[in-house]
């Protein structure tokens, strides 16, 4: 992981979030891309009372925020001054999947870190709009840190499927390099609708083909819906970083993170959690 992205809007969360990434990845160097992207909705009268009269009202919006931008670019260097950490800001306007894009495409982004960025919405209580859609949108793998999650050492590690063959070799290396650098335990589950054989009680080629270089557990969970068995194995496990594959369909997605309308629970999880892409 060389190129890191940090989408924040300065609120509580997303620097959360960005104190968590650095601490992640001390020891490595890395380039930090810290974005900030201005909704022409938020525009107050404000800001264009205090502009000046020859400022642009582009110039009179975006002023504050490059400002605040250089001032966390200075504060991040002074807490992590031993590290080889460059930063780098990035500003763009108005749309937050574009701007992401942009970056990706102009800086070969491995990692996008950001907080919950919690609503109040009903089906969004654990991951606001701006985080489910980087999810959805952006082909990256994306690192979603809780609100107010402090970095620990990262010992124990879940990776959950609802279908092996959902994952690949290509989609996971980014898993298997945190693994690497870390070393914690490993747990691979698997999470099965149908009625478990003696068969499924075994990893198959395809689990033990991507995690070949890598010792873990696995096991098979049979018809629990899945913000159950993995909020139970978080916490049995204490474990400290859970990843998933997004599913292409979104299926397994929206029962994981909203529930079924049979079950209405919804996924509460208070580790970070790495969405992995094929």
């Amino acid at each position: 992981m060389k190129n890191i992205l940090l989408p924040t809007d300065f609120s509580e969360n997303s620097l959360n979030a960005i104190h968590y990434a650095l601490e992640f990845l001390k020891g490595n160097s890395c380039n930090f891309y810290i974005l900030n992207v201005q909704k022409s909705s938020d525009f107050l009268s404000a800001d264009l009372v205090a502009a000046a009269p020859e400022a642009s009202v582009y110039e009179a919006i975006t002023n504050d925020n490059k400002k605040d931008l250089k001032e966390l670019i200075k504060s991040l260097k002074l807490q992590f001054l031993q590290e080889d950490f460059t930063y780098k800001p990035v500003f763009d306007f108005d749309n937050l999947v574009h701007a992401i894009n942009e970056t990706l495409a102009t800086h070969k982004i491995d990692l996008i870190v950001m907080g919950t960025n919690g609503t109040t919405n009903a089906r969004e209580i654990l991951f606001g709009s701006n985080t489910i859609r980087v999810i959805r949108k952006i082909k990256c793998p994306v690192l979603v840190i809780p609100e107010s999650f402090k970095f620990s050492k990262i010992e124990n590690v879940l990776f959950s499927t609802f279908r092996s063959e959902d994952f690949n070799t290509a989609g996971i290396t980014i898993l298997k390099e945190i693994i690497s650098r870390h070393e914690p335990k490993v747990t691979v589950m698997e999470l099965n609708n149908n009625p478990i054989t003696t068969e499924d009680k075994k990893d198959d080629t395809r689990v033990r083909k991507v995690f070949k270089d890598i010792k873990y557990n696995f096991s098979v969970v049979n018809r629990i819906p899945a913000a159950m068995a993995i909020s139970t194995v978080t916490q049995l496990l204490h474990i400290d970083l859970h990843a998933m594959f997004l599913d292409e369909e979104e299926s397994f997605l929206e029962r994981f993170i909203f529930g079924s309308e049979r079950t209405k629970m919804s996924y509460a999880s208070n580790v970070p959690l790495l969405i992995l892409h094929k």
